[in-house]
């Protein structure tokens, strides 16, 4: 059923409500439409005027598949110039546009990501149902108020800035790939599962990637993606060739209308790569072979026709002999999807960034370049037009000294054709590989062609600069795709080459840096983007030491406004480094660590070029609105190991430390740090205490209440030594108190930093007994373990490991517990009660009180922001039991202060307004004052003003760690929103097959876990994939827990 007319009325609905909202009756009025139209027309009211319409299109329709059918497009032109109105909009709620009827893509506006597949697939089953939910109609009143916005500047007579003109082709391919993956992925993969031929092809193209063998929908549409980006690249590429008219004899671009099938199409589409190669006698290396599964994967379904037809028409808007290379190059770059990238571990680094490190590192032009991982030859790019602006050498010699390697086929097809596209007048043959960077060693033969096109078999050459951007793919994942390089390979190489063997946790990334150093001229650069968790990690110190050992360190950047990846969730750092075997020269030397306040964007307007600002960096040291410039003799590096400070601290930590260095010793000296409880279930060691909350009659639905000994009354229960509990899975028991004791599991359990076991909540189950000693004198605790037993709880790895499945040990209950993952920043409870392993436990040898309040400090604080690893999500910090042991403790006595720190209150309502000391909480300015006197701040107005400094900058840390993480998520949750549509959109054409309906029930969760792996291998996606289906079917949250309970007929 067709739902534009549904949704024409929605919209006009919702449209006169927010011009009554936002008080636009004055300027806006929406007269009744034309009957049998499905449009909208908005019209001025002061003279009633028309300002444009919008037409309206059913998405699930051909015509309504996208908003850029140029057919429609140039239709609803001539209608617009008809009814004398200069823009016109176009909507098919998954997008809404607005064209200029004259210059339709150059002054075009849109906006993407409003309904989904899956959205319009509710609609049409049933409108009235899902029309009326609240997130709908919020979706509804996003493209009201978009129309409404544009409306109202051209009532202002402003101008409507369209999209840039990369981003609106960019958006043009992508709706076209979007709109019709899902249908040609489904004839692949139907295709893939009958046809052995086809499957043996997809299969030999999974191994040339190093994939692991395709089962799943989602592996093949992932390679139908590629295999239609791959396409429509070819075919920018040759209009790029073709309108830039440097070759003669090659044919426009066009498909005939008798062209109906998918089949004839790729003999046409053949036909012009054939003329193409023929014609220009070059360029073999980018239009590959007819044979190629990637190019013959579209055409097994009919739909390819209309992808191509769509391109075909959009590109005669373009003539791209007027457009720069540079934004032809970003078109390539853009046709990945965010979450394409995501799964192909590719994150695009801004051009600034690449330049600020360019700058560091290229001096002459005349350097030989390597990215070992050049995704779609962003750096190279970048390195080209550097060296071409420094050296003026040709094309051909250019690319003669840059080479570039990527494991993923796509971006490297791409950086080939980024790089080819600098100049196709010239022949371009990219030295571009495609394998596993780890399989490349310093006598590795490699393919490459020469610039005559001939394949060469040839070891690299040593590089004056390697540069790039690595994965970040964790520890446990490396080596684990089918044919990549196992994590065992790598370690034996770097022992091989380094005589040295890092450590287990070491992330790829880490690996990139011992590997590329074998490639690497002596005084050569080594320039890298990376995470920033190796500046004070364990396995960090590892490559700390090499990098002391090999190079000077030139500089480590990094920055408190903004992730040097838009579409990474990780915090990055720029490292730079120069490979130096004199040990005097190294030692001497004085690394740079900067930490930018301002944007690079911002930075490179104000400094005008890049080397410019290198060099207000190099020449300059302190502290400004822009960033923070430190300089550290390298030698000193080498006796602390943590050097995220040297980035982020300021220089009040400095100062502190300094005044009291000979007054701060390791926390560890002091007490023993050991890691919280980990359970193996908490859902079956956790327990929380149920007996306020229950009547004498509940104790019915205990599971163990049962027999001779039936417990008939709360009293009688106490009377018994029993307490009453509630576990993970919403069961009530009788467990003997003997067996269980209070138990810290969050910092949410308490609301002051001095913790009484009878304020909280939960228990841990805690026995260490022999099973026939448990099943003597504690009979209902031995049914509880019994039951954790039929649940296979005693088969859990941490469970399994131990004595007796069901002991947690006999540890010392610990005096005081710190929370490891810090929000703000971490509390220490003071309080004899066993933790969660969500804390650390410290076991003082005296002076508890005064380590206590010490760990509380807003000093501590500070010191805390310095050294957490804060690239976990949210903005949430960590520290790991080993830093904490490490933590520098001031020696002070507090033992007989009386001061009370209260209640666990956020740092805004701790340090105040940061303008006066009088707003900080006294007890805490009281707390502070004695510990700057004990380091050493005996003046008083030192003292205040080092509290009002200490206070400024703490928060000021606290503030810029959440903010970041705010664009984090952002990014992230736009990228999971595009790839769950897929799936859930995948997922519901598989059910459709089943004869099951959907019920909201036990046995129907039960089937869609079932089916999820049919969908994809990843078991958190397999779960975000039924949530997000069973949220839009049942309009509830998906709760498997809630279900158990509800069938088990249970109370809660």
């Amino acid at each position: 059923m067709k739902i534009e007319r549904q949704l024409q009325g929605i919209l006009s609905s919702i449209l006169s409500k927010r011009i009554e909202a936002r008080g636009l009756q004055d300027k806006i009025l929406l007269p009744v439409q034309e009957e049998g139209r499905a449009d909208v027309m908005l019209v001025a009211a002061k003279n009633n005027k028309n300002i444009f319409f919008i037409e309206l299109k059913d998405p699930t329709t051909v015509e309504g598949k996208t908003i850029y059918n140029f057919q429609l497009i140039y239709r609803e032109a001539k209608r617009a110039e008809k009814l004398e109105v200069i823009y016109f909009g176009i909507c098919n709620f998954t997008t809404a546009a607005l064209l200029h009827r004259d210059k339709i893509l150059e002054n075009s506006d849109f906006q993407g990501n409003l309904f989904s597949a899956t959205e319009i697939l509710n609609l049409q089953r049933d409108f009235s149902a899902f029309i009326n939910q609240k997130y709908y109609l919020q979706k509804i009143e996003q493209i009201a108020d978009f129309y409404l916005d544009k409306a109202l500047e051209i009532l202002q007579n402003k101008k409507i800035v369209g999209k840039p003109l990369d981003a609106t082709f960019i958006f043009v391919i992508q709706e076209l790939i979007n709109a019709y993956t899902a249908d040609i992925a489904l004839k692949a993969f139907d295709k893939y599962q009958k046809n052995r031929e086809f499957r043996h092809k997809i299969q030999l193209y999974a191994q040339k990637q190093q994939w692991n063998t395709p089962t799943t929908y989602e592996e093949i549409e992932n390679i139908t993606t590629i295999s239609l980006l791959v396409l429509v690249s070819k075919l920018i590429f040759y209009k790029t060739c073709y309108d830039n008219k440097v070759w003669t004899g090659l044919s426009p671009l066009q498909i005939s209308e008798n062209i109906q099938e998918a089949a004839d199409l790729k003999i046409k589409i053949w036909s012009f790569f054939e003329e193409f190669k023929e014609a220009t006698g070059d360029f073999e290396l980018l239009i590959g072979e007819k044979e190629d599964i990637i190019f013959d994967l579209p055409f097994v379904s009919d739909s390819v026709l209309e992808v191509v037809k769509k391109i075909i028409e959009s590109g005669k808007i373009y003539d791209f002999s007027k457009i720069e290379y540079d934004i032809i190059g970003r078109i390539f770059e853009g046709l990945i999807r965010p979450d394409e990238r995501h799964q192909l571990g590719q994150y695009f680094t801004p051009s600034d960034v690449i330049d600020v490190m360019l700058a560091l590192v290229m001096k002459h032009g005349k350097e030989k370049v390597f990215d070992p991982s050049c995704g779609s030859g962003t750096f190279l790019v970048r390195a080209y037009q550097r060296k071409r602006q420094l050296s003026n050498q040709s094309h051909r010699y250019l690319l003669e000294d840059i080479y570039g390697n990527d494991l993923a086929n796509y971006p490297a097809y791409l950086a080939m054709l980024n790089l080819a596209i600098r100049n196709v007048s010239s022949p371009s043959y990219p030295k571009i590989i495609n394998q596993d960077f780890f399989s490349i060693t310093d006598k590795t033969k490699v393919e490459i062609h020469d610039f005559e096109g001939k394949k060469q078999k040839k070891i690299l050459p040593k590089f004056d600069i390697i540069i790039g951007n690595p994965p970040y793919t964790r520890q446990e994942d490396i080596g684990i795709m089918q044919g990549t390089v196992k994590k065992e390979t790598i370690q034996q190489l770097v022992k091989d080459y380094w005589n040295m063997t890092p450590s287990a946790r070491t992330s790829i990334y880490a690996y990139f840096f011992y590997h590329a150093a074998l490639f690497l001229k002596e005084n050569g650069y080594l320039a890298f983007i990376v995470s920033n968790s190796w500046l004070d990690t364990d396995f960090g110190a590892d490559l700390q030491r090499f990098m002391l050992k090999n190079f000077q360190i030139v500089a480590i950047m990094d920055s408190a406004v903004e992730r040097f990846f838009p579409d990474a969730s990780v915090n990055t750092t720029m490292v730079v480094l120069k490979k130096e075997s004199k040990e005097e020269q190294r030692n001497n030397h004085l690394v740079q660590f900067v930490y930018f306040k301002n944007s690079l964007a911002n930075l490179l307007k104000k400094y005008q070029t890049a080397d410019k600002l290198v060099s207000h960096l190099t020449q300059n040291e302190g502290n400004n609105s822009d960033f923070s410039c430190r300089k550290v003799p390298q030698s000193q590096l080498d006796q602390d190991m943590k050097w995220g400070k040297y980035l982020k601290a300021p220089q009040i930590y400095f100062d502190i430390l300094e005044k009291g260095k000979n007054k701060f010793v390791p926390l560890n000296k002091l007490a023993e740090v050991r890691f919280g409880i980990k359970t193996g279930c908490n859902e079956f060691f956790i327990l929380e205490d149920f007996a306020t909350q229950l009547t004498d009659k509940d104790l019915g639905f205990a599971v163990n209440n049962t027999g001779r000994k039936y417990i008939h009354s709360i009293a009688e229960a106490t009377q018994e030594g029993l307490a009453i509990v509630k576990n993970g899975f919403n069961e009530l028991w009788l467990i003997e108190k003997e067996c269980v004791a209070a138990f810290l599991t969050s910092p949410k359990d308490v609301k002051t930093y001095h913790v009484q076991q009878k304020d909280l909540t939960y228990m841990v189950l805690r026995i260490s007994e022999a099973p026939e000693v448990v099943k003597d004198l504690f009979p209902y605790t031995w049914k509880y373990i019994l039951y954790g037993e039929k649940m296979q709880i005693h088969e859990r790895p941490t469970c399994k490991s131990r004595k007796y499945w069901y002991s947690i040990g006999n540890r010392e209950i610990p005096p005081m517990s710190f929370n490891y993952m810090l929000n703000d920043a971490g509390r220490t409870f003071l309080g004899n009660v066993l933790a969660i392993n969500n804390f650390h436990n410290i076991y003082t040898l005296n002076n508890t009180k005064s380590i206590w309040l010490y760990l509380n400090s807003t000093i501590s604080w500070l010191i805390q922001q310095t050294m957490i690893r804060s690239n976990l999500g949210d903005g949430l910090g960590k520290i790991e039991t080993y830093e904490l042991a490490n933590f520098p403790v001031i020696q002070v006595d507090l033992e007989n202060t009386d001061i009370d720190l209260g209640q666990t209150k956020s740092y805004k309502e701790e340090l105040g307004t940061l303008k006066s000391l009088k707003t900080v909480n006294p007890q805490r300015l009281k707390l502070d004052n004695a510990i700057l006197t004990a380091i050493g701040f005996v003046d008083k107005a030192e003292r205040e003003k080092t509290l009002l400094a200490l206070y400024r900058v703490t928060a000021e840390m606290i503030e810029a760690r959440f903010q970041k993480a705010q664009s984090m998520d952002i990014v992230k949750k736009e990228r999971e929103k595009v790839e769950i549509e897929a799936y859930v959109a995948e997922f519901r054409q598989i059910l459709d097959l089943e004869p099951t309906k959907p019920q909201n029930n036990l046995s129907f969760a039960k089937k869609l876990q079932k089916l999820a792996p049919s969908i994809t291998s990843n078991l958190k996606l397999q779960k975000k994939i039924i949530s997000t289906y069973w949220q839009e079917e049942f309009q509830e949250p998906f709760d498997e827990k809630k279900m158990i309970k509800k069938e088990q007929g249970s109370i809660f």
